[in-house]
């Protein structure tokens, strides 16, 4: 096993994931600054409440809920 061979082929892989999640920071943090996540939130709030969980607290607002259905809908697609 050559350990130069595994510890190149790790750096090539950290350079094409580091700029991807820093990209993926940068565009959550300005999400998160503007509106739009207020309006994507608009549709979950009905399952929301139709789930009779709290809108306020921040464990079951409507993107903690579409996180939950997102990662199951995930997993689903990828079983």
């Amino acid at each position: 096993m050559d350990y130069s061979l595994i510890f190149s082929e790790a750096m090539k892989l950290l350079s094409m994931m580091l700029p991807m999640i820093f990209i993926g920071f940068f565009l959550s943090n300005l999400l998160r600054a503007t509106r739009y996540l207020e309006y994507t939130n608009i549709p979950m709030a009905s399952i929301t409440e139709m789930a009779h969980l709290p809108k306020s607290a921040p464990l079951c607002s409507p993107s903690f809920f579409k996180l939950l259905v997102g990662n199951g809908y995930a997993l689903f697609l990828l079983s």
